[in-house]
């Protein structure tokens, strides 16, 4: 051996068989043994250094795609209140050139106006307040947030003709993440409305929400009716970067991450099974 490497031993000490007042010592090379070890956790660490800059990555892209899909949806929001504006704005001025105006005109002009830019600023405030860093757990309601998230496609889903019911007895609450958890909404609904307008086809969507005292857990059922998902993809749906929109339609991530934040974040499970008529997403959050 080189003198100036260090190397490791084991030291065993057994009684003597013959002589038990005697023991038998060995001494037993473990160098090898903890060079292999060491250079394990070091691959690990690495594996998990990796992993964790992977994940990190896939939660941005997801984010920003969720942000290009809020974008989408708010534009498509605000054309409605613009031009509803537009034509008000036109109104008064022709009232005005024909000397029409009173008090009564201008109060209604106004009052609907205010009405209109209050709805548009209440989607601005919705899209700032989903893409809030809240890593800090609260305590919400969980049928608010699922209208809240809701709100952003209400009027896509209106025009449409496709109708949503919220099955919900009681206010249910959750200590969790907010806006993770309505970004998971968000994600499923946009995935149900996708299809629908894939296939050119009116339909609803049926969520239902319920706890199970006894285990301690919340459940959230989706169901669409939209015809389902092909049977030899069902099962790759929450793989990373798998989807089955066009090039320019989706990223694939929006599922995945869905699946990553229920069970890394809310320690819960999702599944999504072809029901019926159409799709049925089932998460499962502790409380």
């Amino acid at each position: 051996y080189d003198k100036k490497e260090v190397r490791r031993f084991k030291l065993y000490a057994t009684k003597y068989p013959l002589n038990e007042e005697h023991l038998l010592f060995s001494l037993v090379d473990i160098n090898d043994e903890y060079i292999l070890k060491k250079n394990l956790e070091k691959e690990v660490k690495i594996k998990s250094e990796e992993n964790l800059k992977q994940y990190q990555i896939l939660q941005q892209r997801s984010k920003f795609a969720a942000m290009g899909e809020m974008i989408a949806n708010i534009a498509h929001q605000w054309r409605q209140p613009i031009n509803a504006l537009s034509a008000y704005n036109l109104n008064i001025v022709i009232k005005y050139n024909k000397q029409a105006l009173n008090d009564q005109i201008i109060e209604e002009f106004s009052n609907k106006s205010q009405m209109l830019i209050n709805k548009m600023n209440s989607l601005i405030t919705s899209f700032s307040n989903f893409f809030e860093p809240d890593k800090v757990k609260n305590r919400f309601n969980i049928k608010d947030s699922i209208y809240e998230a809701l709100s952003l496609l209400e009027d896509t889903l209106a025009l449409n003709k496709i109708k949503v019911n919220i099955n919900c007895k009681t206010d249910i609450y959750l200590d969790g993440y907010k806006n993770e958890f309505e970004q998971i909404i968000l994600n499923i609904l946009n995935n149900s409305k996708d299809a629908f307008i894939s296939k050119n086809k009116e339909g609803e969507i049926t969520i239902t929400i319920s706890n199970n005292i006894i285990e301690e857990y919340l459940n959230i059922e989706i169901i669409d009716n939209a015809g389902g998902i092909e049977e030899d993809i069902v099962t790759r749906i929450f793989e990373p970067y798998f989807t089955t929109k066009e090039k320019d339609e989706g990223t694939g991530i929006g599922l995945y991450m869905c699946k990553v934040i229920i069970e890394q974040s809310m320690h819960g499970k999702i599944d999504m099974i072809n029901f019926e008529d159409g799709v049925k997403t089932t998460i499962n959050i502790p409380q």
